[in-house]
């Protein structure tokens, strides 16, 4: 069958849009597919308790269980991400008004020796997250992890100013 000239540059302009439609909700789809795989593979991690995480500062290590019977908020970050700086920020005014919650600031993707100066928030304990990151295959950054006192987790991924501090909010209040 032979496409007359005619019709030649309209057929094109819809094989073209149909084919945008698709990679489109197939990318939604994947982020979607990616952002569960994340929360899968947190609720399923049987060393979330026990898993050494390195200090930043020392060669100490802690482990979660350290902190049973508290609120834990891990916070995957990077130090070249602007998001992360800003979530990092209002979380430390969050930390304020919630004093025992935990905040461990989880630096990924950043060798010890670049990293430089860390923040200075109160309330933070900075642990090298690039293992946990990379277990969990957390889909971007800046992401969380909030570790309720009994144990259930939820998660988080990105940084929206209201909505994710909000979301964070609401979790600190349902405990």
């Amino acid at each position: 069958m032979k496409l007359d000239q005619k019709y030649f540059f309209p057929f094109m302009g819809g094989v073209a849009l149909l084919t945008m439609i698709a990679i489109v909700i197939s990318s939604f789809s994947f982020k979607g597919r990616q952002d569960e795989r994340f929360s899968k593979a947190v609720a399923e991690d049987d060393s979330l308790f026990i898993r050494p995480l390195p200090l930043i500062q020392g060669e100490e290590t802690l482990t979660l269980s350290s902190y049973q019977d508290h609120e834990v908020l891990i916070v995957f970050w990077a130090s070249w991400s602007g998001k992360s700086k800003a979530l990092l920020k209002e979380l430390d005014f969050l930390s304020t008004n919630y004093p025992e919650l935990i905040i461990l600031g989880a630096v990924v993707l950043d060798a010890r020796d670049t990293l430089g100066e860390l923040p200075e928030y109160s309330g933070f304990t900075f642990v090298d997250g690039a293992k946990l990151y990379n277990a969990w295959k957390v889909p971007g950054i800046p992401s969380y992890v909030f570790v309720e006192e009994t144990g259930q987790t939820q998660t988080g991924v990105g940084y929206k100013p209201e909505e994710t501090i909000g979301r964070i909010r609401n979790l600190l209040n349902e405990n």
